[in-house]
């Protein structure tokens, strides 16, 4: 039975799959098959024999992709309705009017993880899955503020109080899981996803810097709204797929100030969002934007406003350019404090996230590749990694999941995906 999920994607049974078929995804963790690459054809009959013969269960098929022919028939009655959060595209890339690129491709296909846990899922799968689920909701609901702030110019305050507690609650109930998956965000859908990371990472930043209960719920809100000024750029700037020239990025750096003046109008906004909205371009050396401000006339929460929207923007991937890894965000973002980053706030954050992210490829001083999955705030460079692969054999193993605080083995370094041929690091979180 298929399930449609976008006007390009079906969800089908191993059992269902043919030669010719076009796999995008595939419906488990790459931990548990040999399957390698997130997405092939399926051109030959060793390949459809190697999936049915598998654990997984289900695959998404890119039915453009796909060779004529090998689709089956579709069944109406099969048929479920496309969700909004997977059909909207990123509010904040839709300009007012029209244009060239508002007939791009359509939405990016959901993550595996978006998927409904399977009953016989593992404790750790289905908190994942219920982690994806809050953020597809979280994200429907960010791309509707939006859009109600793009046609009416104002801010829907009730929508904005209800998303702000549903991320609240998510974090509180799975920290690590909720920031690795905040993570992982498709071109179109960028702006939405970057605002929830924003308030994800500020609600994290105010509890290590000991901050109460009531700063925390304004922390989110200023996250949500930080970027709303993006409604003002055109989408044919914020989609380039190549570097901005000096008037482009003029008219980019105007966000803070569209932003600001849009909550203004809107009325009954909280006092952080409307600084952290401004602010969080500005540096504290005074060379930010727009009102340049420096270290003694910036306040605490527009500091932890810049280094969020900093950290999660550089280990995003771009149109432009590929995200950095998240110890290279560190080190470089290290670099600049003082100058661009307010030296406490700084190593507050370092705090909050540790030096190994859950979601961060490493090497082990076992020469095996393993996978963040956990932290651990009493040993910040031991945190609970799963190991997938032997370095030394040049293939993979068993995974298993290993507390480094026990002194079993050590993180060497970190490691790029792209280096070893992975993508979709999301799927080892399934």
């Amino acid at each position: 039975m298929a399930v449609t999920a976008s006007p390009n994607l079906v969800e089908l049974p191993v059992q269902e799959l043919r030669v010719g078929m076009y796999v995008h995804a595939l419906g488990g963790s790459w931990m548990d098959h040999d399957f390698w690459r997130e997405r092939f054809p399926i051109d030959t009959p060793a390949v459809l024999e190697r999936l049915r013969r598998s654990t997984v269960r289900t695959a998404w098929v890119d039915l453009q992709r796909s060779a004529p022919g090998s689709m089956p028939a579709p069944a109406p009655a099969a048929t479920a309705a496309i969700p909004a959060a997977a059909t909207s595209r990123d509010p904040a890339t839709a300009a007012a009017g029209s244009g060239p690129g508002d007939t791009a491709a359509g939405p990016a296909p959901p993550a595996p993880a978006h998927r409904p846990a399977r009953q016989n899922a593992p404790p750790a799968r289905r908190g994942v899955a219920a982690a994806a689920r809050s953020i597809a909701e979280a994200r429907s609901a960010v791309n509707a503020m939006f859009r109600e702030a793009r046609t009416t110019g104002r801010i829907d305050q009730e929508l904005v109080r209800d998303t702000a507690r549903s991320l609240q609650l998510a974090v509180e109930n799975d920290p690590d899981t909720m920031l690795a998956l905040l993570r992982l965000k498709h071109a179109d859908e960028y702006t939405s996803m970057h605002s929830l990371a924003v308030g994800a990472l500020l609600l994290r930043l105010t509890r290590t810097m000991g901050m109460d209960e009531q700063t925390q719920d304004r922390a989110v809100t200023a996250g949500l709204l930080h970027d709303i000024g993006k409604i003002a750029v055109p989408r044919a700037i914020l989609d380039k797929p190549g570097g901005l020239d000096e008037t482009e990025w003029r008219i980019v750096r105007t966000h803070p100030e569209a932003g600001h003046t849009l909550l203004l109008g809107s009325g009954q906004v909280d006092e952080m969002s409307l600084d952290v909205c401004r602010h969080h371009h500005e540096r504290v050396d005074g060379k930010g934007y727009p009102d340049r401000l420096t270290g003694a006339e910036l306040t605490t929460f527009a500091r932890m406003g810049a280094v969020c929207d900093v950290y999660d923007a550089v280990t995003s991937d771009r149109p432009y350019k590929k995200g950095w890894t998240p110890a290279e965000a560190l080190r470089r973002m290290a670099a600049t404090r003082g100058g661009h980053f307010d030296e406490t706030v700084f190593r507050a954050f370092l705090k909050t996230i540790g030096p190994f992210p859950v979601g961060t490829l490493v090497r082990l001083a076992s020469q095996r590749l393993a996978l963040v999955v956990s932290s651990n705030p009493a040993a910040l460079r031991a945190p609970g990694v799963r190991v997938f692969y032997s370095i030394a054999m040049q293939e993979r193993i068993e995974p298993r999941t290993l507390d480094l605080a026990g002194g079993r083995d050590t993180i060497v370094g970190e490691e790029d995906p792209r280096n070893w041929g992975l993508t979709g690091l999301e799927a080892l979180l399934d």
